[in-house]
């Protein structure tokens, strides 16, 4: 565990320093490919979102997450490959972050150890730089489950935190089921 709050800082700017890296290995060079043929799907119907207001749930493109965070994107930023893939790309950059709600449970080292291995593990470098829901659903399913176990530890606080993942991960993808079934397994 830390010793006192000048450790906790430290693993904080530790964790920080990570989900910066993270973020520069994500948004580097965004643009560099064009979509590939399941980009391509979700790219095109989150601009058909973007400009009709409608959109209609496909369970083999995954859930309505990405339509809406990629016309919020598109429609501040503009339309291109890199946008589209940009809420992506943050939300594996942010990953990362997520070790500070294990603290409770891992010792400094380890927290830091596995903010390290969320920033630079290459499946969730490169497939956090990809226009599908696998990331953000695997992102807010640990975020769940982090939130879940301070809750278990006695902060009650973190019990929205946990619903409001849950319902992310479930709307970025259907395969989220999955993560809840090795969750309740892994318990």
């Amino acid at each position: 565990m830390s010793s006192g709050a000048a450790g906790d800082r430290r693993v904080v700017f530790a964790v920080a320093g990570a989900a910066a890296l993270a973020l520069l290995a994500r948004l580097a060079v965004l643009d560099a490919r064009p979509f590939h043929w399941d980009e391509a799907r979700v790219g095109y119907w989150t601009i058909r979102y973007l400009e009709t207001g409608a959109w209609s749930y496909r369970p083999v493109a995954g859930g309505p997450l990405l339509y809406h965070l990629g016309a919020v994107a598109m429609g501040l930023l503009g339309e291109s490959d890199a946008i589209a893939r940009l809420p992506v790309a943050v939300a594996g950059g942010l990953l990362p972050l997520a070790a500070l709600l294990f603290r409770g449970r891992l010792d400094d080292a380890e927290a830091v150890a596995l903010a390290a291995v969320l920033a630079a593990s290459p499946l969730l470098v490169y497939f956090s730089r990809v226009l599908r829901g696998d990331v953000l659903a695997a992102g807010l399913a640990l975020v769940t489950l982090g939130a879940l176990v301070r809750t278990y530890d006695g902060e009650t606080g973190y019990a929205p935190l946990a619903g409001l993942s849950a319902a992310g991960a479930l709307a970025s993808s259907g395969f989220a089921v999955a993560h809840l079934v090795a969750a309740l397994v892994a318990g």
